[in-house]
């Protein structure tokens, strides 16, 4: 018995050398349709002859006010391959006919083929398209472990920091001069920055708190602008127009705040702007020439990075360093990032928020208000071409066209940066239709160009001999139902189809 505990032991070591769990966004496209989108986790496991596993467990299609579970999707010695561009990322693909198992209606369906490609990228994170052909229905499932959003950015969470005698409530993930570092870290944390709030909201908002940033006077007559980053502050000099004094990020850096948290923001993605509510006042004796508050994020590339910055070797940047008071009232700001053609790929984000773009320059009584800031990712596409020729009169948020000959398979496409992009075809109606995912997952643009003649494309034969019978229906938990049940239910016929039915 021992050999044999042992034996099954070796064998399950030589199955799968590591397992990881990926907390990922789902979304599915379903013939030319986007289903909301979801949370699922994700486990990828490595295998000891190099190839991975993939379990998706859980599948439902979210359609209507009933969803419907299919079951759990795994993937078994998947191909990987390393990326050809050197970044260590690791390329994944397999096509199989695979059974669904677990609950759900899958485990009645049969054999299912189904396609992944994707990638598990050298700082772990996984993006992963599935293509599954279930019951005559087109599936495209999209999947994302990646952080599209800086956490907390709805200002909800706070958490106290401590300086000497002094204390504040800093947002989490957020920093302001009470953990700040630097040679004169104790005389600027000697004023409170930063403080929550509960009674001066955005219009509109889901939340119950905002941050209230003011600046201050260090010493009584140095004026400390009141500022918020998602890196760390340094106080280094005493002058105000020191590059030493600034904030800045290093993903190298392993100091944590009091909350636990890193000073650096992780960001891996590419968004298209950044939008934040402000609510501003400039206090009284503040240099006339600066009546501004300020926002400015930059993407880098997690190497040290500072703002003000010293170098432009950032991958973009957003910023409006001009944002009036407009009677202390709230307003949105939206701020495009403008992206830099330097090669360098983003790791990290620092963003900043300051009651006066220039040092010294404000009063010591200025106030700002801050909720929901969120980074903007778009779906709409920038191009569509057929035949290398662009769609007559293209406009990325114009949705129909008109062509005589339709390419299928020269068909393609100018997106944003991350942009996943999926076609279906209805030859029954002569349409095609492009659906455009943004790179969050979020968002959708739906096209449809319609077509007199298709050329480029393959037809699955069907074979109409064979005249099937109805052999059993379901629930949509794959239980037998009677005939007769009302509701959704799954038809299975004698030649394997089945048919979804709302009666």
């Amino acid at each position: 018995m021992k050999k044999l505990f042992t034996l099954i032991v070796a064998l399950c070591s030589t199955l799968c050398v590591s397992a990881a769990m990926y907390p990922s966004k789902v979304a599915v496209v379903l013939n030319n349709g986007v289903l909301p989108t979801s949370q699922s986790d994700i486990e990828v496991t490595k295998q000891a002859d190099g190839k991975y596993s993939f379990k998706l467990q859980g599948f439902t299609l979210s359609m209507g006010a009933e969803p419907v579970l299919v079951g759990d999707i795994l993937l078994e010695n998947v191909d990987a391959a390393p990326s050809a561009d050197g970044s260590g990322d690791i390329m994944l693909s397999t096509e199989q006919t695979i059974n669904i198992t677990g609950e759900g209606i899958g485990s009645i369906l049969g054999s299912i083929p189904i396609k992944l490609n994707g990638t598990l990228n050298a700082d772990d994170v996984i993006d992963i398209t599935l293509n599954i052909n279930m019951s005559g229905m087109d599936i495209k499932v999209a999947i994302s472990s990646e952080q599209f959003q800086i956490p907390n950015s709805d200002f909800e969470a706070f958490h106290t920091e401590t300086s000497g005698k002094y204390s504040a409530e800093e947002p989490n993930h957020w920093h302001s001069f009470m953990s700040c570092t630097g040679q004169f870290a104790s005389l600027v944390s000697s004023v409170k920055h930063t403080e929550q709030v509960t009674d001066v909201l955005r219009p509109g908002t889901k939340g119950s708190k905002s941050v209230k940033l003011v600046s201050g006077k260090v010493l009584g007559f140095v004026v400390a602008n009141g500022t918020l980053t998602t890196g760390r502050l340094q106080a280094g000099a005493m002058s105000a127009t020191d590059p030493k004094n600034c904030a800045f990020l290093d993903l190298s850096n392993t100091d944590k705040d009091a909350n636990g948290d890193p000073f650096y923001t992780v960001m891996r993605a590419t968004p298209d702007s950044m939008t934040v509510w402000v609510k501003f006042r400039q206090g009284k004796g503040a240099n006339a020439k600066y009546p501004y508050a300020s926002v400015r994020a930059y993407i880098t590339d997690g190497t040290y990075y500072q703002d003000p910055k010293v170098s432009d070797a950032y991958v973009a940047c957003a910023e409006n360093v001009q944002i009036e008071s407009k009677d202390f009232a709230w307003q949105r700001i939206s701020c495009p990032f403008e992206y830099k053609d330097n090669g360098m790929k983003p790791k990290a984000i620092l963003a900043t928020l300051g009651t006066n773009p220039e040092p010294s320059q404000a009063s010591g009584t200025d106030e700002m208000y801050i909720d929901d800031l969120e980074l903007v990712y778009n779906s709409g596409l920038n191009n569509i071409f057929n035949d290398e020729v662009s769609l007559p009169g293209f406009k990325s948020d114009v949705y129909e066209y008109k062509v005589d000959n339709l390419n299928e398979s020269k068909l393609t496409f100018d997106a944003p940066a991350g942009t996943r992009v999926y076609t279906y075809n209805d030859a029954a109606v002569n349409t095609m239709y492009v659906i455009s995912l943004a790179e969050d997952l979020e968002s959708n643009s739906v096209y449809s160009i319609k077509y007199d003649t298709v050329t480029g494309i393959s037809i699955n034969e069907v074979n109409p001999a064979a005249k099937a019978v109805l052999v059993g229906t379901y629930n949509i938990n794959g239980q037998a139902v009677p005939a007769t049940a009302k509701g959704v239910v799954i038809e299975k016929y004698s030649d394997g189809s089945t048919v979804k039915v709302v009666r």
